[in-house]
């Protein structure tokens, strides 16, 4: 390993000059494992000590020059300064109980829980040696997943019980879970809320503390929205800085829940999440989520809704990365089943990307299509890359893709096509995905690596139409077009009345046309101009994303005309204008609200009476002077800096 191989299984060699490539376990082509070292194993600088390939469950950051490091085969101090790495295993240490290490935890002075799987032992730093934590049975002969400071003493996770231990009288107080009505369960995450309930997550769901009983029950605010997960492995339990519960789960996704059970969040594959199964969960100064997941990291901005996924080519050894902790200088680490990993979050390229998935091959009615050839550059992807054509009694179709990284990794992606898939599909068996008796019509397939939603290869398809439908069309559309024909010309008979009507609107809306005196008084002018405004602040009719002029004359019982020269020479706009600046306004305060982040900048402006993305953002623009996300951002950057 020390020589840059990811793996000592070799399947393949083949040897061109004095060159020799390597098929090797789990990725390929050996250099091409790692795309970009934004993240890193943790190894000793100045020696041949790494932690890769070391299965890391916990570790410690007991100062910048010392770490403890908890693995399936024992705990590592690593002292920096000193260079020097010291193993301990129960083989040479027998008070340690058991070689794989769970969590490590500062007790108090230089001593240190270390939470095995086969009981509780403390470590002395400045002794290098283990002693019992207790003489009590419970704390031996079980497993210690994690534990939780109060201000009197720690809460333990353990199987089948959660342990209080008081560190002014020594004493421990046991709450059992109901094991007959969940055999097996064991708490493995601990947390506490506002209101200073602690929070239980474990292997068969989410279970809360009652202090006045003295029991753990699995009633919560909220389980009825959560049915879901009542059996689900619970990985870790944390809070967000706004106070919701972050819950991951084993195989369910990232659930967010406010405390009292109303408000419930789920982030899975099916938006934006690479893999269901969740261990843990940061929220960093600019409340950006880091979520550890079975495939790599996700770096998740909720304001801007921008997503980042870390992988094994950003060097991340292995998917499981478990416990996290922030160091002095701001660094992160993760215990990985590979080895320790760290980053600086504030020095990641930002050209650490999926790639841009590929076609690789494509058979069209079981027969495939040749590669278009270059001189230079060899087979290239055809032309129809962007669009291809089905003839009509053709249309099955195969693609295969590649991301052109060697990773090896054959559910990477997901994909759908538009105007046949109703939702985003998942897990592309060997790369390759297939549609069968495809109806006559357009299509657009879309395909990206899971997680990066800004990158994607789209194609065109269009499966044709049978000779006998086309020419059936064509005779439809002179039908169509004869009966266009005539009735343009039945068009022109109809009333001026209503051709008025319609010219109404048209008045209401253009700027450019103001008479130099209205037709009304001053005083009517006045008066409708008061009631319009109260009605528009009081009743807030924008809201209504269907709002015509028609509709208000009918409220303020005037005619349209009289509605366009209030507008007009009151406030020297005109009635899309007059909407506009009540909506833009209706948006500027609902963001203002601290629940805005969880909605999309969409689903907002369409509650202020805005019905599309085009109108939305040029009336914001032409109102405020830049875009809504150009101005959340400024409003978040202005709020941070008054902090």
């Amino acid at each position: 390993m020390k020589n840059g191989l990811r793996s000592n299984q070799f399947y393949s060699m083949y040897k061109k000059g004095t060159t020799l490539w390597l098929g090797i376990f789990s990725g390929g082509i050996a250099y091409s494992q790692i795309e970009n070292d934004a993240f890193n194993v943790y190894r000793l600088p100045g020696t041949d000590f790494t932690t890769f390939n070391r299965q890391v469950r916990s570790f410690c950051i007991v100062s910048d020059d010392i770490k403890l490091i908890g693995t399936r085969n024992g705990l590592l101090l690593v002292s920096e300064a000193e260079k020097r790495v010291q193993t301990f295993t129960t083989q040479d240490y027998p008070a340690l109980l058991s070689n794989s290490i769970l969590f490590i935890q500062p007790f108090g002075g230089d001593d240190y829980l270390i939470g095995t799987t086969k009981g509780l032992v403390l470590f002395s730093l400045k002794k290098n040696s283990f002693r019992t934590f207790s003489e009590e049975n419970v704390y031996r002969g079980t497993q210690f997943y994690s534990c939780l400071s109060d201000e009197e003493g720690i809460w333990l996770a353990t199987s089948e019980k959660v342990l209080y231990y008081n560190m002014h009288t020594n004493q421990t107080d046991i709450y059992l879970l109901d094991t007959n009505k969940y055999p097996g369960c064991s708490a493995l995450s601990l947390c506490f809320d506002s209101r200073n309930r602690l929070w239980i997550g474990t292997s068969d769901g989410i279970f809360l503390l009652d202090k006045v009983t003295r029991k753990i029950t699995d009633t919560f605010e909220g389980k009825d929205k959560l049915k879901n997960i009542s059996k689900a492995q619970i990985n870790n339990i944390s809070r967000s800085k706004n106070g919701k519960m972050f819950i991951c789960t084993d195989r369910m996704g990232l659930i967010v829940l406010n405390e009292r059970g109303t408000e419930i969040d789920i982030y899975s594959e099916d938006n934006i999440l690479p893999h269901n199964t969740v261990y843990s969960v940061y929220e960093d100064e600019q409340n950006v989520w880091w979520i550890a997941t079975m495939k790599g990291i996700l770096r998740y901005n909720r304001v801007t809704n921008k997503k980042q996924l870390y992988d094994l080519s950003a060097g991340i050894p292995g998917g499981v990365c478990r416990s996290f902790s922030k160091d002095s200088q701001g660094r992160y680490w993760w215990a990985n089943e590979m080895g320790l990993v760290v980053c600086d979050p504030y020095q990641l390229s930002q050209a650490v990307l999926c790639d841009l998935p590929r076609i690789s091959s494509v058979k069209v009615a079981g027969k495939r299509q040749q590669l278009l050839e270059d001189q230079e550059q060899g087979p290239v992807t055809p032309a129809y890359a962007k669009s291809m054509v089905l003839p009509a009694f053709q249309n099955n179709l195969e693609l295969c893709f590649s991301m052109h990284t060697y990773l090896g990794a054959l559910d990477s992606y997901q994909y759908i096509l538009e105007g046949f898939d109703e939702r985003w599909k998942y897990n592309i068996e060997n790369n390759c995905l297939s549609y069968t008796d495809l109806p006559a019509g357009t299509y657009l397939l879309r395909v990206r690596g899971q997680g990066n939603s800004d990158y994607e290869t789209q194609l065109e398809i269009i499966v044709e139409y049978p000779w006998y439908v086309t020419y059936g069309i064509a005779a439809i559309v002179v039908i169509i077009v004869l009966l266009g024909i005539g009735w343009k010309y039945w068009r022109r008979k109809v009333s001026i009345v209503e051709m008025k009507q319609d010219s109404d609107d048209e008045l209401l809306n253009t700027a450019a046309y103001k008479p130099k005196t209205p037709r009304s008084s001053q005083e009517k002018l006045d008066r409708l101009y008061e009631q319009l405004i109260h009605y528009f602040e009081t009743e807030k009719p924008y809201l209504n994303k269907q709002l015509k002029s028609a509709d208000i004359a009918a409220a303020l019982s005037c005619s349209i005309s009289s509605l366009s020269e209030c507008l007009s020479f009151k406030l020297n706009t005109n009635f899309s204008d007059f909407v506009a600046h009540y909506r833009v306004e209706a948006f500027v305060q609902k963001q203002k609200q601290e629940d805005i982040s969880l909605y999309t900048l969409m689903s907002i402006a369409e509650s202020c009476g805005f019905n599309s993305k085009s109108s939305f953002f040029r009336l914001f623009k032409k109102q405020m002077g830049c875009t809504p996300l150009e101005y959340i951002q400024k409003q978040e950057h202005d709020r941070v800096s008054k902090q």
